[in-house]
């Protein structure tokens, strides 16, 4: 109750401090040529406030017990699996379901005994009557983290295309199989009513940013969705369960085992596509890319692209070089082309990478104001030159939105028939390295159309018809949306 008192008060006098240097800041003129006088006080103040702010949250963390993750095995069996998740193979949908778990036993290469064959089940009968099909998969592992057990991804084929399917299925070898689960179809195009009215589509949701601390409340709320069916994939875009904050230097993969088991409410039943972020760098990337194989139809495992729900989804790395002339940058120019030209079909374009082209964090001025710049010039013309509707990313732990945007000019203070991206700060999820609500005042970011306020996570999710693109923040604490906005077509 100490922690929790001195927390709340901290807060409450910080938060007033910054709101009495906002007010300042926004009611008396300031001379243009003071602009970085203003941004280094506001800076300072708010380096200040979080400073200390970090200090009282440690406390009161520690005094309320909050969970310490640990590498105690709590597994039935050697052979239970665990952390199931579903993905997309190289084409999209059209190609199947790849279901990816992990098991406690250790891997032994070539060893058919302690590699019992990974096999699902499927079928449309929830009890899978008869037994349905049976897929096999491949068994394999990695070290890095100290890993020690086994990973299986198998692929689900001849599903039906018929928006609305629902598949049952289990997962496991002979020796143990999974609980039955399910997930329901969607098709790669739009399917609703092109009059507009996206009220009866499914969402998608987005997250970046988030791992085993602070985010119980958006596994929480998306878990909801997802099992009451409004959701029907989430994508990720980079760090992903912050294993590296745990143990730096070694033995770390049980953050990656329980981060699994954690979302698994919500990634076995939908598909759960990602792109990396600074985080899952360590040991070059070796956890992401056994634990999460994405498509691979760029020649790299680490950015591709994909059509679902009328949304084409560029899923870039932005922890790899994407220079004018890089490989990657010629991909993602390659793949916006290909969407341009499919349109009809998949209406809308939205890509996502970890760090951002757009924001105004006042603590982390450095990202947005030199870092930024820098991405903007591989970037952004691309994305302008294209259409790109939405840009989406972290890096940053809080939400903001830009109003459409080119070259730090807003070409409109709305959304219709807009003449530019959108840039949304999307990484508010939940991590161990907690919230940032500071923010540069309005008047030094004229192209910004909102932010969020306080410490509470969030995340985004979006749906298509023909004209419209809805988009929606959901408040995790609260289970409410706390902001939304339409991107309209008119022509």
């Amino acid at each position: 109750m100490l922690a929790s008192f001195l927390f709340v008060t901290f807060v409450s006098r910080t938060e007033n401090l910054r709101k009495l240097f906002l007010i300042f800041v926004t009611r008396f003129p300031i001379c243009w040529c003071c602009k970085d006088l203003v941004i280094r006080l506001a800076m300072a103040v708010r380096i200040f406030c979080l400073l200390g702010l970090v200090a009282v949250w440690s406390a009161a963390a520690a005094y309320q017990g909050q969970r310490q993750l640990t590498q105690t095995d709590e597994v039935s069996t050697m052979d239970t699996p665990y952390g199931l998740h579903l993905a997309f193979g190289n084409g999209g949908v059209r190609s199947g379901v790849r279901c990816l778990w992990a098991t406690a036993r250790q891997f032994v290469n070539g060893s058919s005994a302690a590699n019992s064959t990974a096999t699902c089940q499927y079928g449309t009968s929830p009890t899978l009557a008869g037994g349905g099909s049976t897929a096999k998969g491949r068994t394999y592992t990695y070290t890095a983290g100290n890993f020690s057990g086994s990973l299986h991804d198998v692929r689900l084929e001849n599903l039906p295309l018929t928006a609305g399917t629902r598949i049952y299925y289990r997962c496991g070898s002979p020796l143990e199989y999974s609980a039955i689960f399910n997930f329901t179809l969607q098709t790669p195009n739009v399917t609703s009513d092109t009059s507009g009215d996206p009220a009866d589509a499914p969402w998608i949701g987005v997250i970046c940013d988030m791992g085993m601390d602070h985010s119980e409340h958006t596994v929480s709320s998306i878990s909801k969705a997802v099992q009451a069916g409004t959701v029907q994939m989430v994508v990720h875009g980079g760090d992903i369960s912050y294993a590296n904050d745990y143990d730096p230097s070694s033995n770390n993969a049980y953050v990656w085992q329980r981060y699994f088991d954690s979302v698994s409410d919500f990634s076995a039943h939908v598909p759960y596509m990602t792109c990396p972020g600074n985080h899952e760098s360590q040991f070059d990337f070796a956890a992401y890319l056994n634990w999460l194989p994405m498509p691979n139809i760029s020649g790299s495992p680490f950015y591709h692209s994909f059509d679902y729900m009328g949304v084409h989804f560029t899923m870039m790395s932005t922890e790899h070089d994407f220079k004018n002339g890089s490989a990657q940058q010629e991909w993602i120019i390659s793949d916006l082309r290909s969407a341009v030209e499919n349109r009809q079909h998949v209406p809308w374009i939205v890509v996502v990478g970890h760090r951002p082209l757009y924001c105004t964090d006042l603590v982390l001025l450095k990202r947005c104001n030199d870092e930024a710049p820098v991405f903007r010039s591989y970037l952004e013309w691309i994305l302008n030159m294209f259409k790109v509707d939405v840009y989406i990313n972290g890096h940053n732990h809080q939400y903001e939105r830009s109003y459409p945007v080119y070259n730090k000019e807003a070409t409109q203070k709305n959304y219709i028939d807009p003449k530019a991206p959108v840039y949304i700060v999307d990484g508010a999820a939940g991590c161990k390295e907690a919230i940032d609500p500071s923010f540069l005042p309005a008047p030094l970011a004229p192209w910004r159309a909102k932010h969020s306020e306080g410490f509470g996570t969030s995340w985004l999710r979006m749906r298509a018809t023909q004209r419209i693109l809805q988009l929606q923040l959901v408040s995790s604490e609260e289970d409410k949306v706390v902001d939304e906005f339409d991107i309209t077509r008119t022509v």
